[in-house]
């Protein structure tokens, strides 16, 4: 059983907490960007969703060389939330090549596949291995895909 002190002190926490994300959200950052970011990802792939699978970022250069990024997530829409504010080597690209369009076709497209957790490994090692298979160019994964890796 907690102690009325250790009670009072979660309290406070959770007060403090929920204030802080007040302040956040009012002055436009922290969980007002979250929900910007949301919104730049279902423009650019509205079959993302809060579900394990692996996502695939890819784009063709100037140059007509292509390149992909493929990872898993067990919430594919969060993760893909986080690249665009990132430091990751595609974190970076995507913030400055932005999403493909009509008036930027070099940009990333971003797609994603549904699978269970527990063949997470295994789909991303696979469709790592495909692409590349396909010509694309690997310069954004770190590795031939899984988390064991």
């Amino acid at each position: 059983m907690r102690s009325a002190s250790t009670v009072l002190l979660y309290d406070v926490i959770l007060i403090i907490t929920q204030e802080a994300r007040k302040v956040k959200c009012c002055h436009g950052c922290g969980w007002a960007i979250k929900s910007k970011n949301r919104k730049r990802i279902l423009e650019v792939c509205p079959d993302m969703k809060r579900e394990s699978g692996i996502y695939f970022y890819t784009r063709t250069d100037e140059n007509g060389i292509s390149y992909f990024y493929i990872g898993q997530s067990v919430d594919c829409l969060e993760r893909s939330i986080s690249h665009l504010t990132g430091y990751q080597h595609i974190d970076l690209s995507i913030k400055k090549r932005g999403f493909y369009s009509e008036n930027n076709p070099y940009g990333w497209k971003l797609n994603v596949m549904y699978y269970p957790k527990d063949k997470l490994d295994e789909m991303e090692q696979h469709w790592i291995l495909e692409y590349a298979k396909r010509g694309y160019q690997c310069r954004y994964n770190k590795t031939a895909g899984g988390k064991n890796e």
